[in-house]
């Protein structure tokens, strides 16, 4: 029996992330385990920066904000059909805030940021 039981993997549409995806599914099914799915929207990244009128601000930064909500779940939703093509158990999960806080926390931050190579983090 093997010890991983939980894979986590980051999906935001890149083409890295597409890679990440299928090589999650390729050792959840090596190892019969579950996937989590997860995509950070770093809503404190979204500026009010509307060169115009003041007012419009808080629209424009709203705007913002629901297209990348919604570029999120067209992620998560992307990662979810191919779940299940696969035929493996997961969840999902659209988060928000710091995306290296959230995914790698302050110890693997500069070893991940810092490779040149893929970096898979287990815990």
């Amino acid at each position: 029996m093997s010890p991983l039981r939980n894979i986590f993997v980051g999906v935001d549409g890149s083409v890295y992330s597409h890679v990440a995806i299928e090589l999650a599914i390729q050792w959840a099914k090596r190892n019969a385990c579950r996937l989590l799915g997860i995509d950070v929207v770093d809503e404190d990244s979204i500026k009010d920066e509307y060169y115009g009128l003041v007012e419009k601000a808080a629209e424009y930064r709203q705007e913002n904000l629901q297209q990348e909500r919604s570029r999120a779940d067209h992620s998560l939703d992307t990662f979810e059909v191919r779940r299940r093509e696969c035929g493996i158990d997961a969840a999902r999960s659209r988060e928000a805030g710091d995306p290296s806080e959230l995914i790698q926390g302050s110890t693997t931050k500069k070893p991940v940021r810092e490779s040149p190579v893929p970096v898979f983090m287990f815990h």
